[in-house]
């Protein structure tokens, strides 16, 4: 033996022979790989279960449409989820509530990166003792978040940024209906990167929650739909989007098992064709903003609203340089005449709806260019 010391003796009276590989080889050449996965796939096991059974069970109830003289006005059994889907689509103004969330993900972010220990019951603070709270953190804070002072600091709150339009409110709501009413609500995802911890918004399969990440500011509708897209699967098909969930994991797992950080392995899954990520981010979610983005049902505007258009935008124009570098009358926001024209392909391909048949789209079959590389 290469080993000078006495070999030590097991219970079933065989000397132990060391690995020469090292701690990795250790755990190869030992039963805790086989002890570790026996856990890991237990585990795997009841996530499974626990997924296809709330995938099934819906709990928050449908969206409630009422029809008035302004057009359809929409409402999810949550009060919370209602507020901000419509202040998303422009309906609602900012609340408190949607001021406190930004403040909560605000000092949670910072503390938790910093390993400092979070105030307590900060959550059950109201906004004015929120501040207060990010004032006592000291300097850091606004360092950290590349600000200067409090006031700078409340420039990356919410804001009603969004103007109303009704096509693109109509249009959210459908999608939120399409894809089982999940619940909506203020929050982020954190996990730790080899870099540094992350946020991100995100949709929980067991509860069928969505959380947006208040200080993703004007993205905010970008956020939206693109956790409504694992809604979708879920809503789609349970039992596939269970399967994908536990690849995952088990992916997750190995490469975990292998020294891989999880937050590093985590962002590969987006780029892993079939994946449960890449097929909500690479093939539904685009398919939600096309639909908002290039509405091939949206009717041209009526003559007499079109020439109101103009008349106000004259009047809001001024002198300017032209891109030839003469003087001329410079118009900010010209009239998009083209609404509701050249979007024929996309309203027979995509048809205005959740993209339900999740197999058609990846297949191609729905005319989305993104869906043709996402087969499984």
């Amino acid at each position: 033996m290469a080993y000078s010391e006495k070999p030590e003796v097991q219970g079933n009276g065989l000397p132990e022979v060391k690995s020469k590989s090292g701690k990795f080889g250790d755990f190869l050449t030992s039963t805790n790989l086989k002890n570790h996965f026996r856990k890991r796939i237990g585990l795997l096991l009841f996530v499974t279960a626990a997924v296809g059974v709330k995938a099934v069970i819906r709990d928050h109830g449908p969206v409630h449409t009422q029809s008035t003289a302004e057009g359809d006005q929409f409402s999810h059994p949550d009060s919370q989820t209602t507020h901000i889907i419509n202040f998303i689509a422009g309906k609602e103004k900012v609340s408190p509530d949607d001021e406190r969330g930004f403040w909560i993900e605000y000092i949670e972010y910072y503390c938790l990166s910093k390993n400092i220990p979070l105030p307590e019951n900060y959550k059950k603070l109201g906004k004015e003792e929120l501040i207060k709270k990010v004032e006592s953190l000291g300097p850091g804070i606004f360092t950290f978040y590349d600000t200067k002072n409090l006031e700078s600091a409340k420039e990356k709150m919410p804001t009603d940024h969004t103007k109303f339009d009704r096509y693109t409110y109509e249009k959210i709501w459908k999608i939120a209906e399409e894809c089982g009413s999940p619940r909506v609500q203020w929050g982020t995802r954190k996990y730790s990167t080899s870099h540094s911890l992350e946020n991100r918004s995100s949709y929980d399969v067991f509860t069928d929650t969505i959380s947006i990440d208040p200080t993703a500011g004007k993205n905010l509708q970008e956020h939206l739909l693109a956790e409504y897209a694992h809604a979708c699967q879920a809503n789609n098909n349970s039992v596939r989007s269970t399967f994908m969930v536990v690849t995952t994991g088990l992916r997750l797992g190995v490469k975990r098992v292998l020294g891989k950080n999880f937050g590093d392995s985590y962002k590969e899954e987006y780029e892993i064709p079939g994946s449960y990520e890449y097929e909500a981010h690479k093939v539904i979610e685009p398919e939600f903003l096309k639909q908002i983005k290039n509405p091939a049902d949206k009717k041209p505007l009526e003559l007499k609203d079109l020439l109101a258009q103009v008349m106000k935008q004259l009047e809001e124009s001024h002198y300017g340089t032209g891109d030839n570098g003469d003087e001329e009358i410079v118009i900010d926001d010209p009239i998009d005449l083209t609404a509701g024209d050249g979007f024929e392909d996309h309203a027979n391909s995509a048809g205005n709806k959740c993209p339900g048949k999740i197999d058609d789209v990846i297949s191609g079959n729905s005319g989305s260019k993104d869906g043709k590389d996402g087969s499984l």
